[in-house]
């Protein structure tokens, strides 16, 4: 291996000792290479989360060596300003462009053994090939026409696209996200062809029956073939724009999500919504582990209000792993993390596709190398295929139903909230036109609210076994204005919010009921309860820290959850 070892000091700075480091060699590579990759070391954890904070680094590779941390960062023409103006010390990584044996396919035949890369026109014509050969199992659907390099997003649903069942839960893989982390590309390629071919194999059928599968193989084509379609061996990490997609999403945790600045961002976000996915998985590449929202917060600072469930799932998906792998595969962090536990990473689209649009995302590290020599890719295969197979499977099971009205039995599109559970967007919604809803969830016993405008809500409680179905269909009455103008939902206020001393929840609603009232913490814990039957209730906060809180109220036949804020 060689590499570029940079320390060339031009001049020392009279009274500051500071040494200035000749960054042209890095400006020369960047032009013709499109990029670099750099390597830094730093001497704590807390620089290394810095240097996250600014630039576009694979948690993967990040090492701790003795006392020291050994940093490789992606560096773009955008991020050079930036990294001049830092003065820090660097080796240019050139280990990371030579590749190694990517053998590429040119036809369909040189896919047979799986052990080779397909070139761009290729991927087009397998992608067409499995349409055609199988229509009523397999259709294309287009995320992204046409990218700034002219090529194209596609994503194949599989499913028995014949049997007229609407709304099953829609799971969704995707790779090569990062341009240069190849493995992905050509395994999806090949679950889809699994898919496809062995259509009788239980676990198949079973999915076929049950869950509609989306792939995308190629998730960012202007980074695996950024100047050659013929070749992935000059793929790099970023987009044709220079950034990195996996830190450009819009950041988790505000009311509402703000704009996405990029393209194939916004793109990827419309496909998810307008095809109702609920469960998805990223492959990346660099380490070998699974990895759970969130990535902006560590399990201390905020953990997802799933985290049993995550645990759960990805333990299953990890055991299977192993019990067909080698021993030292999947080991990195154990096998399994909170992203942010790993290292703390901001504009993930784990992040953004967990808080803003209902769907369980996780980040599968399939392997350590990026740039996968293609003999090898059979062997990822052998690997992770039953897992990949199993873990689509997880969508189906937990509560799921139907949401109806109790008149005329249309189906509804409903808020389905576990109380005192879903404080950070984890509830789910029932899908017209069929109104199925499907909540993945934790073995446990839960108080399930369902309501949607219009209705009186209702609450049942549920108790959910591993790797089953809990069915509860529900009907909601709707509001009938001339004799219950005012409802539990529509009256209930509460005010100042934000709010410092003493929040004052005002029910205007007349509902002579007893109604109770609780408050959780952004956490989940309860910080009081109490019942009222009084107009107005006061409750004393100034004790609390500040941050974003959740108010419960409670009668017989309906639940209202108000969100406020606690200011310092």
């Amino acid at each position: 291996m060689r590499k570029f070892f940079l320390f060339i000091f031009l001049y020392i700075i009279l009274g500051g000792g500071q040494a200035q480091v000749n960054y042209n060699p890095l400006q020369e590579w960047i032009d013709e290479h499109s990029g670099a990759y750099v390597t830094l070391k730093l001497s704590s954890q807390e620089e290394v989360q810095k240097l996250l904070y600014t630039y576009s680094i694979e948690r993967g590779d990040i090492k701790k060596i003795g006392d020291q941390y050994q940093v490789k960062v992606w560096l773009g023409q955008r991020d050079l300003p930036q990294f001049i103006s830092e003065n820090l010390p660097y080796e240019i990584d050139e280990e990371s462009y030579l590749s190694p044996a990517l053998t590429m396919a040119t036809t369909m035949g040189q896919m047979s053994s799986w052990n080779r890369y397909p070139t761009y026109g290729l991927y087009l014509e397998m992608m067409q090939y499995y349409q055609s050969q199988y229509p009523n199992r397999c259709v294309l659907d287009t995320i992204l026409l046409q990218t700034q390099l002219n090529h194209t997003i596609l994503a194949a649903k599989i499913g028995r696209l014949d049997d007229g069942v609407e709304n099953k839960p829609a799971f969704f893989y995707s790779a090569t996200m990062h341009g240069d982390e190849l493995c992905g590309y050509v395994l999806m390629l090949r679950l889809m062809d699994y898919m496809l071919t062995n259509q009788s194999n239980p676990i198949v059928s079973q999915i076929l029956d049950q869950v509609d599968l989306y792939i995308c193989p190629l998730e960012n084509p202007d980074g695996t073939f950024p100047s050659n379609n013929n070749s992935v061996a000059g793929s790099i990490r970023y987009n044709a724009e220079g950034l990195d997609l996996n830190r450009s999403y819009p950041v988790a945790g505000y009311s509402q999500q703000p704009e996405p600045s990029l393209t194939e961002v916004a793109a990827m976000i419309d496909f998810i919504d307008r095809n109702q996915i609920m469960m998805a998985v990223n492959l990346h590449g660099g380490a070998e582990l699974y990895n759970y929202p969130w990535d902006r917060y560590t399990t201390n600072q905020n953990p997802h209000p799933d985290r049993l469930w995550w645990l759960e799932i990805g333990n299953r998906f990890l055991d299977t792993v192993r019990a067909h792998s080698t021993y030292y595969y999947f080991t990195d962090q154990g096998g399994i993390t909170n992203g942010g536990d790993w290292y703390v990473i901001y504009g993930s689209r784990l992040d953004c596709f967990n808080y803003y649009h209902q769907c369980r995302d996780a980040t599968i590290e399939i392997s350590s190398s990026k740039k996968t020599p293609s003999s090898y890719l059979p062997t990822y295969w052998n690997y992770l295929y039953r897992s990949l197979l199993n873990y689509v499977l997880e969508a189906s099971y937990g509560i799921v139903g139907t949401v109806t009205d109790s008149l005329t039995h249309a189906p509804l599109e409903a808020t389905v909230l576990i109380v005192a559970h879903d404080i950070q967007q984890t509830m789910v919604n029932s899908m017209l036109p069929s109104g199925k809803y499907h909540r993945p969830v934790a073995a446990g016993t839960y108080s399930v609210n369902f309501s949607a405008p219009g209705y009186h809500s209702k609450t049942f409680t549920v108790t959910v076994n591993s790797q089953t179905q809990q069915v509860l269909n529900v009907e909601l009455a709707p509001i009938n204005d001339a004799v219950d103008h005012w409802t539990l939902d529509r009256s209930i206020q509460l005010y100042p919010n934000p709010v410092k001393d003493l929040l004052c929840v005002r029910d205007r609603s007349e509902i002579v009921q007893k109604k109770q009232i609780s408050i959780f913490n952004n956490l989940g814990a309860q910080i009081y309860q109490s019942d009222f039957d009084s107009e107005t209730i006061e409750v004393e906060v100034s004790q609390h820290p500040a941050g974003v809180y959740y108010c419960v109220i409670q009668t017989e036949t309906e639940t209202v959850v108000r969100k406020f804020v606690k200011f310092r």
